[in-house]
């Protein structure tokens, strides 16, 4: 039977006969490895014929040799059947990054492999191909057969498995991708997980000092260890002393570990298990240690892991001889000395990559068991490799498999555009119904939540743990399943749209992410240091770094342009196959380089053992990409499961999925005492404090711009620690949590802020937990945990080992509407009332996938709780930021004149210019002279350009305007040179890149901040300049300028003067943009820029280049009528603005067409 590519996967159903023919081909084909478990078992008596390496007497092991065969494949048609009698599966694949055809033919047990149409595959192994056009027959010189004993097929490679994953699927597969979606916190350490950690953290330090584990430096180590893991111990209910001793009892094997193994050769008594040799068992020398905590990926092979250690050592093979300069990964194991299945798997599957990054031939791993200081020698072979291999591709085949669903649309009551693709549900493997193991799993709720919420009830008569299921879910109705369900299938899509980012790191090479500003290809290192201290990459932000690698184009041209910028994370990786070997910060950037703080230091014997490379790290072609792979999808599953388990709050449940009506106390609770402690707040303010202290469930502030939420929310923190009650303070950013802190700062209660001491504003470090300073004991840490009535930390901090044993009374989100659901519900299960702080009239929550969003990703748990019961929201509506004619343009635009000004002085507040020209209006004033002259100026200017010179370009994913940028520089640069101070003036535009071209032009103005619309909300400056970036004669606006609520931010961030940039002819095609632009026609707050307004402008020339088109990337402004070249085709004449305006004014109808898709930068 044929299948051929098709969008449709319905009709790739087998028939009867099909399955019949599988059946009986399956019983004549021989399969050793089906499992694993029945692959490792009776080691001892395993046949070695298949075994390949020849290891000859003094020679060297490792040898500098070509990569194996690799091919990158689409499959484009499956063809299974009997061909010359033997069952075969034919994949017809084309190469991704040509029409080549390829056929690739499975056998034995690689039938198993469940591929599909239009599934992505890797085939290693040794082979020549041939090349073919599409439209040449498939010859025997370009088919690849992959059999018991030739070549390996990777089944979605893009999908990078865990190693550890991959060897907990001996037992049960369902179990190994639960814990890879599902991170769970809140549960506490067992005794035996804190030792185990302990102690391998201590022979990991070890065997960093050489070698050396005399008693004294394995008893250096365990305290400094234990002292480190003091949090782990509380955690568990261990005392530190009793933990000392019995890890030094479970270390004393270890004390002759130094002396027995490393060295130069191996010595006698070194010898090494070996179930190969078992009568004349090889010893080892460890010459040195290359790397500990190998952060490894692999998509050639669609794995990841870190390795414990990497070792390079001698082994005397007795018979073979002494085979020297061997990459080894060694396995640390804390526990049972028993050579487990798993054990065997991790270590077989981290000498393969190994392999693979150090470019030698494939010898073996170590596993060494502390406990009797045993090391095994784990010799992969073929057999095992390929058996665990399949476990990888029957995993990634799950992590893939999807079915069509309408849930969603049926879930959410509407239908949307039929253009829009099925999404589909992730089905996990079957359960293994086993009575007695699965009550004990560790992720048995999260295992029956999917079961039956996913899955559907079990069948009493097919199901022998249908009780088990019933137990964990019987407590939820029809609504709470379904609620799991869809916001499950959410994160699921969002968490695919992310690893669609992921893979680019290695499908596309550097060139081709350069292009789309996601990375620099072709970069030398040009120095290296290793500072002493933190390194400041923002006013109140250090980063700690151990070495510090600054990078430059590898011909020394000047950096092109792209998203990355100071403070971003970094992954590097050497070109073209050596992924992600370094990951850091970038500290500072400019013209022509880049500086990096890892750390750790380049792992040298990369350099030194890789054939491609010349020994030193200075030599690598390096990329530097932009990591946004930490997706977080794990916790963020974590937290909505956390509120259906049987242990779980059931009155949240109820408020948060039931929508039950929350319930208040009805009196008015402030005391004489209150009211003084409430003299500086207004009326609105005091109601939400009233209504936070009467609450019985939750309460909801709606925090207009600049109204005090802040304020509010530590005044109301003050009120309830008064009244005895704990309080949990979250908010998604680590600086939103510290801005309220910092409000705290003066009050007589302790404050407990936990988070990354990095992450943390340098005036709240002193609330934040540091062991060298506040903890000597466990019981100095726990009265620092238990007593503070006040704890603060992010959404995603709640993994805390303080979780597994506090509740608190309240807990305060803020920023609440810009928080997906489910990451809300973090925080919020460890209280018993919640208050939601925020406004979705301003950001809502940042979700990719636009099927994810248009389908309720973006809607808050805030703005659900607002929409179903608006009863319960207090809003504050008296600001104190912004003058009444800047607040005038959110009030008409947005909220419907509910905002007012909080008094006289705010709303006549006027942005003073010390140095400006006392001069009389006159006829001949400048445009310039309007925007800045105190006498002739409007709190509110909105410059029209277009009339001058000063279209969008675009290049790859990045839009920026080069004239728009020279304007808004030239207007900066006035005001500072009338007197404005720098760190009053704030630049916003919603593009990255055209912030990077700001950034540029106001290198020197290092004071003043440059903003995207995302990064603005929550800060405010005496005057805002708006840089809206988009001019075109098509109207393309594109989604970022058609977000009303971003529009809304940007406009809501000036006190006394606000500036906005841009073609009105363009900007009119967004509704809200053009009331804006009609507000401020009839208010006399626009000015028409004139044709030579940029004539005589002179500003440094453009550090970047476009890396598609040359011609993009020279002007340096100015003394010409000419405008950078708009790529697509785009006309550079400007229309006529108020013919346009008229048209679109007569037809609104037209702002509902589709909105053209454009990079989110």
């Amino acid at each position: 039977m044929i299948r051929k590519e098709s969008s449709n996967y319905s009709d790739l159903e087998f028939d009867q006969q099909d399955l019949d023919n599988i059946d009986n081909a399956a019983q004549q084909v021989d399969k050793p490895d089906a499992a694993i478990a029945d692959l490792l078992h009776d080691a001892e008596n395993w046949e070695f014929s298949d075994e390949e390496a020849d290891y000859s007497k003094t020679t060297r092991l490792i040898t500098r040799r070509s990569r194996p065969g690799y091919e990158r494949l689409r499959v484009i048609e499956i063809n299974d059947g009997y061909f010359d009698n033997k069952y075969e599966k034919r994949l017809k694949c084309k190469r991704t990054k040509s029409d080549d055809l390829l056929m690739v033919i499975l056998s034995d047990d690689w039938l198993e492999c469940p591929v599909k149409i239009d599934d992505k595959i890797h085939v290693t192994g040794e082979f020549d191909i041939n090349t073919s056009s599409s439209q040449e027959p498939i010859s025997n010189d370009r088919t690849i057969r992959v059999t018991a004993m030739n070549n390996l097929i990777i089944l979605h490679p893009d999908i990078l498995i865990s190693v550890t994953k991959v060897a907990d699927t001996a037992f049960c597969s369902r179990k190994a991708l639960i814990s890879e979606r599902i991170r769970t916190v809140g549960e506490q350490k067992s005794k035996a997980l804190v030792y185990g950690n302990v102690i391998h953290e201590v022979v990991q330090n070890c065997l960093n000092d050489d070698g050396d584990f005399s008693e004294k430096n394995v008893k250096k180590h365990l305290g400094t260890t234990l002292r480190i893991y003091l949090a782990d111990l509380w955690e568990s209910d261990l005392d530190f002393d009793a933990s000392f001793a019995e890890c030094i009892q479970k270390l004393v094997r270890v004390y002759n570990f130094g002396d027995t193994y490393f060295g130069d050769m191996p010595k006698v008594n070194a010898e090494i298990y070996d179930p190969r040799s078992y009568n004349d068992p090889p010893t080892l020398a460890i010459n040195k240690v290359c790397a500990m905590e190998e952060d490894i990926w692999s998509p050639k092979y669609g794995l990841k892991g870190k390795v414990d250690a990497t070792v390079q050592g001698s082994l005397n093979l007795k018979s073979q001889g002494v085979v020297n300069d061997v990459i080894m990964p060694l396995e640390i194991k804390t526990g049972k000395t028993t050579v487990g299945i798993e054990h065997r798997a991790q270590t077989m599957l981290y000498s393969m990559m190994i392999a693979e990054r150090y470019d030698s031939t494939l010898p073996s791993g170590l596993l060494w068991y502390t406990t009797d200081n045993s090391i095994t020698r784990v010799t992969p072979l073929r057999n095992e490799l390929r058996s665990l291999i399949l476990k990888r591709n029957t995993l990634a085949y799950h992590m893939t498999r999807k079915e069509p669903s309408q849930f969603l649309r049926k879930f959410n009551g509407h239908d949307i555009s039929q253009d829009v693709p099925d999404i589909e549900d992730s089905i996990l493997p079957p359960t293994i119904d086993n009575t007695h193991g699965c009550p004990r799993c560790f992720v048995v709720d999260a295992c029956m939540l999917y079961k039956k919420a996913i899955e559907g009830p079990p069948n009493e008569r097919e199901c022998d743990i249908h009780q088990l299921v019933n137990e964990k879910t019987g407590h939820l109705n029809t609504r709470q399943l379904d609620f799991f369900r869809a916001w499950e299938e959410l994160i699921s899509i969002e968490e695919d749209d992310a690893n669609k980012y992921r893979k680019h790191v290695w499908t596309l090479d550097g060139h081709e992410r350069e292009a789309k500003g996601m990375c620099f290809s072709n970069m030398s290192i040009r120095q290296s240091t290793a500072p002493d201290s933190q390194v400041v990459i923002a006013p109140t932000t250090t980063y700690k770094t151990d070495f510090v690698y600054v990078f430059s184009k590898g011909d020394l041209s000047p950096l092109p342009s792209t998203q990355i910028v100071v403070g971003d994370a970094i992954l590097i990786s050497i070109e073209p196959d050596l992924v992600a070997m370094g990951r850091g910060f970038v500290l500072s950037m400019d013209q022509r380089n880049i500086t990096i703080g890892l750390n750790t230091p380049f792992n040298r014997a990369i350099f030194e053992r890789r054939s491609d490379l010349d020994g030193s790290p200075a030599h690598g072609c390096y990329r530097l990409d932009k990591d946004e792979l930490g997706s977080g999808m794990a916790a963020v599953r974590d937290s909505l499961a956390s509120l259906f388990y049987t242990k779980s709050n059931e009155r949240a449940r109820k408020l948060i999925v039931d929508l039950e009506t929350p319930e208040y106390n009805n009196e008015d609770i402030m005391s004489d005492n209150d009211e003084k402690a409430y003299n500086g707040l207004n009326k609105d303010q005091k109601s939400a404090v009233n209504r936070v202290i009467n609450t019985k469930d939750y309460a909801l502030i709606l925090g207009m711009p600049g109204t005090g939420k802040t304020t509010t929310i530590a005044t109301a923190i003050i009120e309830l620690v008064k009244r005895g009650k704990s309080v949990l303070l979250a908010s998604y950013t680590h600086s939103a949590v510290d801005t309220i802190v910092r409000k705290l700062e003066d009050t007589s209660f302790n404050i407990l802020r936990l988070g990354q001491k990095s992450k943390i504003h340098t005036d709240v470090l002193k609330f934040a937990l540091t062991a060298d300073e506040k903890v000597q004991s466990i019981d100095d840490l726990d009265s620092l945990f238990m007593n503070p009535p006040v704890v603060a930390t992010t959404c995603l901090g709640v993994n805390h080992p303080l979780f597994t044993k506090r509740k608190f009374d309240y807990c305060i989100v803020d920023e609440a509407s810009q928080i997906t659901l489910p990451v809300c519900l973090g925080p919020i299960r460890f209280s018993e009332k919640f208050i939601l702080v925020g406004d979705h009239y301003q950001l809502p929550p940042l979700v990719r996938n636009d099927y994810a969003r248009k389908n309720g990703l973006d809607v808050s748990l805030f703005k659900r709780l607002c929409d179903h019961h608006p009863e319960s929201v207090v809003s504050l509506a008296h600001q104190y930021r912004m003058a009444e004619d800047i607040m005038l343009l959110s009030n008409q635009l947005v909220y419907d004149h509910k905002l007012i000004c909080g008094n006289d002085a705010v709303a006549k507040q006027k942005l003073e210019l010390p140095n400006a020209i006392k001069s009389e209006k006159s006829e001949d004033e400048t445009w310039l002279t309007r925007v800045l002259h105190p006498e002739f100026s409007n709190r509110v200017t909105f410059l029209n350009t277009d009339e001058i010179p000063a279209r969008e370009t675009i290049h790859g994913d990045l839009i920026e305007n080069f004239g728009e940028a020279a304007l808004v520089a030239s207007i900066t640069e006035q005001l500072i040179n009338h007197g404005v101070l720098e760190n009053q003036i704030g630049v916003i535009s919603f593009y990255r890149q055209q912030n990077r071209q700001l950034s540029t032009r106001l290198k020197k103005y290092n004071q003043v901040e440059l903003l995207t619309a995302d990064k603005s909300q929550g800060r405010d400056k005496d005057c805002i300049i708006v840089s809206l970036c988009r001019s075109n004669t098509t109207g393309q606006i594109g989604e970022l300028l058609n977000d009303w609520r971003r529009i809304n931010v940007s406009l809501t961030r000036a006190r006394s003067k606000l500036i906005v940039v841009g073609s009105a002819t363009t900007i009119s095609n967004s509704d809200k943009l053009c009331k804006f632009v009609q507000l401020v026609e009839t208010k006399g707050w626009s000015i028409n820029i004139p044709p030579d307004a940029l004539t005589g402008c002179v500003f440094p020339s453009m550090s970047v280049k476009s890396p598609l088109t040359a011609s993009n990337t020279s002007p340096s402004f100015v003394n010409s009528s000419s405008q950078p070249a708009v790529t697509k085709s785009r006309s550079n004449s400007p229309l006529k603005s108020s013919k346009r305006r008229k048209t679109i004014s007569q037809s609104p109808e037209k702002e509902n067409k589709k909105v053209k898709k454009e990079p989110r930068y």
